[in-house]
């Protein structure tokens, strides 16, 4: 603790030093890499890192540095000319391509959504409604029509939905309020009706419906045409306006273009996924189902070992863009794939409909491109930090696979901290562990809802050796287990943090117990021996990580202004969030960026800032 605050003073001595005479919003700056109040407050705020037991100057400066690490690391990348490997520019594009769609979407439907006070009033009044109503179905037009036409000459609306085939249960009455109806016309037709008036038979995407409406309930409101409920009547009329607008502007877009997508391509590639599926296990995905999943190691071992050039044969011609079966591929890196049954039956059903999808996609990102809107300042902008975030990884997943782990460390590094005479603090904790952020959310999600955390373990973590005890670990000490025992130490008991960037995935951990006398009950060798593998490798990079990001920061002259840095104010309420994209799709709203700051005092040895 005192080094910590020795580091502190110098580190604010060494501000003063530098940005004296500077009254700008800059907090760091590497070579012509710069990191700005603005974009440390927008990065900090949508990532996830609840840290309730932290300081927050602590917290803040974590960040920092992990920020800094990565643009270093991410600058020296480029000069390596690593951003003009095939794998990264095929990996980077799928995400220009989304931004570039949603820059279209701006231009061809944001700027077109015209909503008049007398709209925002028409939906207000229906906002203070709330209908109840009975639903019939029907598969087509010709038994909805002769339903209604039964009760139009005295048929009982309720006996013949009580006797229908779709009714196995007594029917019940279906609540609607404003909004929760796409179609607006439909809407119109039901909040028109009186209570026990039925509706003509109303046709959706899903099939026919009959309508009854039971009960109509009318609230008074106070609201004013500028209050919260109006902001939420006009986010409603804009969602239903862009639909319309982006529709029409699609049909014409789409409007004469004839696609004949190669079938004896497609059928090969369907034949390899198959191959590769039919050899895998079945996993969850998020809501619980299980699934054959293709991953991105999958899909390159495709493009590498295939027979067939995928990069050269054209999967689709649309006629100035050809799009190969490598396009497509590289698409499913980004979009997912997974089917039910390693069948070729489904295989290829979901294979059609991700083509289908790539082939809309890839016609609305050939008229934005056309436009220009690649270079569009916004999308320059996003791009930048994907880029970074994206050579950032790349190049430090190059060191990787240059570093060992033997046996005998393993057991040598067990023994030092498990036959300790006194093996300090001692935690157990109960741990999900996950390897996709929206995972992350949806458990963090649930566990503010008052989710049982064991069964969230159960359901979700990937931590094989816990996950038949509800993801408990054991008691061990907490010099273990990288940032989960250092994190553990400070938290409070039944205390919930998470995620902790490990090298599996993320993890959310619950703190059930601290202790510091021993008792025999700690974890056994065999047990923990995968975990210790990891945190040995982990161990051993981050020597790496730290040592080189010191090097990065001499090279390109870093320097940080604390002054700055203490002056921004962030909340505390931090989660990550996505960002929906105009034409479909979305994307986390800004790249996660890897915990990794300890390379800080490294450098400031180096630089005589610290004894």
């Amino acid at each position: 603790m005192i080094k910590y605050f020795q580091l502190i003073l110098a580190i604010f001595f060494l501000s003063k030093l530098l940005f004296a005479q500077e009254a700008n919003e800059i907090v760091a700056k590497a070579g012509n890499r710069v990191i700005t109040e603005d974009e440390f407050k927008q990065l900090y705020e949508l990532m996830p890192h609840l840290s309730e037991h932290l300081n927050i100057d602590t917290i803040k400066s974590e960040f920092l540095y992990s920020l800094i690490a990565e643009k270093l690391w991410a600058a020296e990348a480029a000069e390596l000319r690593l951003d003009t490997l095939e794998y990264f520019i095929n990996s980077i594009k799928p995400i220009e391509k989304l931004f570039v769609r949603d820059a279209l979407y701006k231009d061809e439907v944001e700027t077109k959504i015209s909503i008049s006070e007398h709209e925002v009033l028409r939906g207000l009044l229906k906002n203070n409604i709330k209908l109840s109503v009975y639903v019939m179905t029907f598969k087509d037009s010709v038994k909805a029509f002769n339903t209604y036409h039964q009760i139009l000459e005295g048929a009982s609306y309720d006996s013949i939905l009580s006797m229908s085939a779709e009714s196995k249960l007594k029917p019940a009455p279906v609540e609607i309020k404003y909004g929760d109806l796409s179609d607006e016309y439909i809407e119109d037709v039901l909040f028109s009706l009186s209570p026990g008036e039925i509706s003509i038979p109303l046709k959706t995407n899903s099939g026919w419906f009959i309508f009854k409406l039971a009960e109509k309930q009318i609230q008074a409101s106070e609201d004013s045409p500028q209050g919260k409920t109006a902001h939420s009547v006009r986010e409603i009329i804009k969602e239903r306006k862009a639909k319309e607008i982006g529709t029409k502007f699609l049909k014409n877009l789409f409007a004469g273009i004839t696609v004949r997508p190669s079938e004896q391509l497609f059928f090969h590639l369907a034949d390899y996924i198959g191959i590769i599926l039919q050899n895998k296990n079945p996993e969850k995905d998020q809501t619980g189902e299980m699934k054959y999943f293709l991953n991105e190691s999958d899909i390159l071992t495709i493009i590498d070992t295939s027979s067939v050039d995928f990069s050269r044969l054209h999967l689709v011609d649309l006629n100035e863009t050809k799009l190969t079966v490598k396009d497509f591929l590289y698409e499913l890196i980004f979009a997912g794939f997974g089917v039910k049954q390693a069948s070729f039956t489904h295989i290829i059903n979901e294979l059609n409909l991700k083509l289908k999808s790539f082939i809309e996609k890839e016609l609305i990102t050939a008229e934005a491109y056309k436009r220009g809107l690649n270079n569009h300042p916004e999308v320059r902008r996003e791009m930048v930090r994907w880029e970074e975030n994206y050579l950032a990884q790349l190049f430090s997943n190059r060191f990787v696979d240059s570093v060992k782990v033997e046996d005998y460390e393993i057991e040598e590094f067990y023994n030092s901290i498990y036959k300790a005479e006194d093996p300090g603090l001692q935690v157990n904790i109960l741990e999900i562990l996950v390897d996709d952020l929206d995972v992350v959310k949806l458990i963090l999600d649930d566990l503010k809802n008052e989710k049982d955390f064991r069964e969230l373990a159960l359901h979700h973590t990937k931590r094989e050796w816990t996950k038949n005890k509800g993801g408990e670990f054991g008691y061990f000490p907490v010099s273990m287990f990288g940032e989960i025992g250092r994190i553990s130490a400070g938290m409070r008991i039944d205390e919930v943090y998470g995620p902790i960037k490990v090298p599996e995935g993320y993890s959310i951990v619950k703190l059930l117990d601290k202790k510091k006398s021993r008792d025999g009950n700690l974890n056994s060798y065999e047990d923990v021996k995968d975990l210790l593998h990891s945190e040995l490798l982990n161990k051993k990079l981050e020597i790496i990580y730290n040592r080189k990001t010191a090097e990065y920061a001499d090279k390109y002259g870093l320097k940080i202004n604390y002054e700055v840095l203490k002056q921004i104010k962030v909340s505390d309420l931090n989660m990550f969030t996505h960002r929906y994209m105009g034409f479909g799709g979305r994307i986390a709203a800004v790249p996660y960026t890897t915990p990794r700051y300890r390379w800080i005092y490294e450098w400031m040895k180096n630089q005589k800032i610290l004894p």
